[in-house]
């Protein structure tokens, strides 16, 4: 049958025991999941996420949690149904794996990047996007906003983009964004 949900935490004392992730993935994508959430609880380092992710097709919610992303593979076509994605503490790998990402998931509502590293620049290009929620205490290159029409609330929390000593950015918060 369908797998609608799949849920895994991992906590630093499971890690030793942890469940070959490559396999389930690749199980999941054939289950038509709609619904991942995957979170690793230790902080030594990020633990590498299978390409497989990439072939769950019918994904409609993501969240990711203290992993590194890998480029997708070559045929990767996207998430067309993705609605939200919620990334947090992700190293990427490469720089262009998030533009990648984000040119293949044109109908997402919801994104969350909370302190990912490895971007470089951050480009937000998502027409579809509703609601957009950034926070970050590394510096990246640069944050843009292209094609953000439906833009209804940003929320942006920048620490450590400013010189020593000045503090922290306030949050600015913005609704019924216009492009």
């Amino acid at each position: 049958g369908l797998i609608h949900e799949f849920i895994l935490s991992i906590s630093e004392e499971g890690r030793e025991k942890c469940i070959d992730l490559p396999q389930w993935l690749c199980f999941l994508s054939k289950k038509q999941v709609k619904l991942v959430k995957i979170q690793i609880h230790y902080m030594i380092d990020s633990m590498p996420i299978s390409s497989n992710i990439f072939w769950c097709s019918e994904l409609i919610h993501l969240d990711l949690f203290n992993l590194t992303l890998n480029p997708p593979p070559s045929g990767f076509r996207g998430f067309p149904k993705l609605q939200h994605l919620s990334i947090e503490c992700i190293r990427f790998s490469q720089e262009n794996i998030f533009p990648i990402l984000m040119a293949k998931c044109r109908i997402l509502a919801t994104l969350n990047l909370v302190n990912c590293c490895g971007m470089g620049d951050i480009v937000i290009d998502v027409p579809s996007l509703e609601t957009l929620y950034i926070y970050t205490e590394s510096m990246h290159d640069s944050l843009a906003f292209r094609d953000v029409t439906n833009l209804k609330t940003l929320t942006v929390h920048l620490e450590g983009w400013l010189d020593e000593g000045v503090g922290e950015q306030t949050v600015v918060k913005k609704t019924d964004c216009v492009n």
